[in-house]
Parts: structure tokens; C-alpha cells; sequence
């Protein structure tokens, strides 16, 4: 590097001038002298001079060495935090996370889990690896935990941590490299780092690094849940905590898309709870409530797990069976007909029991239209039908020369 040659060259000849003045000055002060007995008088003093500057600049070497290998973490780190920054996912963030401390560690094999069960919920895995290369000592059995800020891992995760090692083979490397994530209130997720850099001075010097690394994904973390739970707001209704009609639009508008793309069934039903608001006037809104509530958990229990039911207003409900023809969507709602009236709705023993049935109509993409507006029409359409059949039926939308397809 050239600002170290600088500094040696300089170290160099200030020695020689120091030298020079030394024995020039020596030389002045007894002229009778001889030059060379001049030298050889101040030798000692010439010695000890050389050896104090050396030292004097060794360890000025020592610390450029230390501020240079600091700015370039500081750098690696500024240009990381723009890509960690760059998505709000909390499965980008863990990724992004996990890579720089890798770069920064020289790590060869990393694993991130999630420990937080908020985190959980809107991530699509516990769990991220990466791997760069393998150990350098594969059969290797002994190896030294580097745990940056032990006291803030809990003492479950370390018995998962020692899991992990054992299962993700982390054993084979000379160093395992361990950075919880945290904040004041409990540790978020950790980082398990297989690294064949065993200096322990090495992982001293990236304390503070990390630190500042741990603090700013701690925040980044928190602003994705913070977006996560804002959109989960805007899309779910909050009695019911089924989605909202304008979700159900959204996925309807996808869903259907990919479907004349793909060329798979798609169907929709309309379901709402027969005489409700007899219900509703006479044990009044607040029990009404509940009551609507109960129902929406029954049928969020009874559709598959690939369906959407969103609370469409009121006590309907609307759903998005994908890949399900009207024949699939009928035997769904009839199983969800079934469960809402085998149930009693009642609060407490001293409350008189309610018992609720439902009218369901169903249409199916191609059969009964070609774009999701003609679908969602002809769904409600059945669905007056079969409320002015008398209601707790099922009507499969049909045209007046089609056969009528009816559950009762």
C-alpha cells in the first residue's frame, strides 16, 4: 500500500537525518576529534534513537493497519445496508444479513433462523442458508464458538444452536461464528457462521462493526413488520379477521388471469346467513357480532387451504376456489353449509342457543363466464335463487335451458 511505503520511507530517513545531526553536532562541539571516533562514541546514542523510532512507527503501522482493515468495513458495510435496504421482505433481509456477516467473517458456510414468532408469521421460512465453500479440515471435531454478545442469547436457542451445528455440520469448521439479533425486549433470530479463520483477535476487531451491523437489521426488521401488519390491515376485515371485499377483488382479478393463461377451473361462490338480522334484532348488534364472527371461523376452517374467503359486507361471504370446477366447488359448499348449521352459536350456558343455516351460490369459469365480472354476477344471481327457494340450499348458476344443479 502506498500510504505504508510513505510511512517506512519517512521512519527511514528521519533516522538518517536524526544520525547526521547527532554525529554533526558531536563533531562540532570537539573539532579535535576525528570523525570516525565521533561515530564510534555516538554509536550507542545513534542505536538507541534508531530502535525508539522504529518503534514509535511500528506502532503507528500497527494502528493504519487496524484504521484501514476498519474503513473497509465500514465500507463493505455502507454498500451492504443499501442492498439490505433496497427490499422490504423480511426473507430478502435475513438473506442480505446473513451475507454480509459472511463477507465480513470471511465465512464459507451460513445459516440465519428466525427465532421470533412474529417474524415467522410473515416469512415464508424459519430458516436461510448459504454456503460458499467447504470446510478446510472436513473431518475436523474440534472447533471454537465466537458468540458475539452471548448474554443475549437465550438458553433455548442455544440448545437449538448446538442442535444446528451438530445437524448443519458447523463442527467441521476451526471457527463457528454465532450473532443474535436483538433488541431491548428479546433476541429475534440469530446467525450461525462456519469460518476456517480461527484469529481470535480477527472476530475482536469486528465488534463494533457487528454491533452497528446487528442495530441497523434489528431496525430493518421492525419496519418490515410494521409494512406487513399496515397491509395486513388494509386487507383484512376486522370483525371477522376474514379479507375485505377489496382483497377479494384483487385475488379475484389474479387468480383469474392465470387462469385463462394457464387454462384451469376457477369458481365462486356467495354464501349469506339466512335470516341474520332477525338474529341481530333480537339479541342486538354486540351478540350479532360474535355470532358473525363464530361463523366466519367455522368456514375459514372448512374451506381447503388454497381457497380465499374474504367477508364480501355484511353477512356475506365471498370465496375463490381455484382449480376447483362447479361440481369441486359444490361438495365444498356443501361441507361448509353442513358445519355452519350442525353448530350452536351461544355465548354462555345462560344464553338461549342459536342455530344458523346458510345459502351458498356457486358459478364456475368457463362454464357459466368469461371474464371474473360475469363470474361474480352469475355467483350472486345463484345465490338469490336459492334464497327465494327457501333458503339453506346451494344453487349452481345455470342458464334458463341448463339443468339446475341444487343441494339442499
Amino acid at each position: 500500500m502506498r500510504e505504508r511505503k510513505l510511512l517506512w520511507t519517512a521512519a527511514g530517513t528521519l533516522i538518517v537525518l536524526v544520525s547526521l545531526i547527532l554525529v554533526g553536532n558531536s563533531a562540532w562541539l570537539v573539532p579535535e576529534l576525528p570523525l570516525r571516533t565521533v561515530f564510534l562514541k555516538s554509536v550507542w546514542v545513534l542505536t538507541l534513537c534508531g530502535l525508539l523510532f522504529l518503534l514509535v512507527f511500528k506502532v503507528l503501522d500497527h494502528y493504519y493497519l487496524k484504521l484501514n482493515r476498519q474503513v473497509g468495513h465500514l465500507a463493505t458495510l455502507h454498500e451492504s445496508l443499501l442492498h439490505l435496504n433496497a427490499n422490504l421482505s423480511i426473507e430478502h433481509r435475513c438473506c442480505q444479513a446473513l451475507s454480509i456477516l459472511m463477507e465480513l467473517t470471511r465465512g464459507s458456510k451460513g445459516l440465519f433462523v428466525i427465532l421470533d414468532p412474529e417474524l415467522k408469521k410473515y416469512s415464508e421460512a424459519e430458516s436461510f442458508s448459504i454456503q460458499k465453500s467447504e470446510a478446510r479440515f472436513p473431518l475436523a471435531s474440534h472447533f471454537r464458538y465466537q458468540i458475539f454478545t452471548p448474554g443475549r442469547l437465550p438458553a433455548e436457542s442455544r440448545q437449538q444452536l448446538d442442535e444446528l451445528v451438530k445437524t448443519h455440520r458447523f463442527s467441521s469448521f476451526p471457527s463457528v461464528i454465532v450473532v443474535p439479533f436483538y433488541n431491548e425486549k428479546k433476541t429475534l433470530a440469530m446467525a450461525i457462521i462456519g469460518s476456517n479463520h480461527g484469529d481470535r483477535k480477527f472476530f475482536l476487531e469486528l465488534n463494533d462493526i457487528i454491533s452497528i451491523l446487528v442495530s441497523h437489521v434489528v431496525i430493518s426488521f421492525e419496519n418490515s413488520l410494521l409494512h406487513e401488519e399496515v397491509h395486513e390491515t388494509s386487507i383484512t376485515d376486522p370483525l371477522t379477521s376474514l379479507y375485505n371485499r377489496r382483497y377479494f377483488r384483487l385475488r379475484l382479478q389474479t387468480t383469474f388471469a392465470e387462469a385463462k393463461r394457464i387454462g384451469f377451473p376457477v369458481s365462486v361462490m356467495i354464501s349469506d346467513l339466512d335470516n341474520f338480522k332477525h338474529y341481530v334484532d333480537t339479541y342486538g348488534h354486540p351478540r350479532g357480532d360474535i355470532i358473525l364472527a363464530e361463523a366466519a371461523s367455522i368456514i375459514k376452517e372448512t374451506v381447503r387451504t388454497s381457497d380465499i374467503v374474504c367477508r364480501f359486507g355484511g353477512d356475506e361471504f365471498a370465496y375463490i376456489l381455484p382449480y376447483a370446477s362447479s361440481q369441486e366447488a359444490l361438495t365444498v359448499a356443501e361441507r361448509i353449509r353442513k358445519a355452519v348449521a350442525s353448530c350452536t352459536f351461544q355465548q354462555s350456558e345462560n344464553d338461549p342457543p342459536v342455530y344458523l343455516t346458510l345459502s351458498l351460490g356457486v358459478a364456475s369459469f368457463p362454464e357459466h363466464g368469461e371474464t371474473e365480472e360475469e363470474l361474480l354476477k352469475n355467483a350472486d344471481m345463484a345465490l338469490f335463487w336459492a334464497k327465494s327457494k327457501g333458503k339453506d340450499r346451494i344453487i349452481v348458476y345455470h342458464q334458463p335451458t341448463e339443468v339446475n344443479h341444487e343441494l339442499r
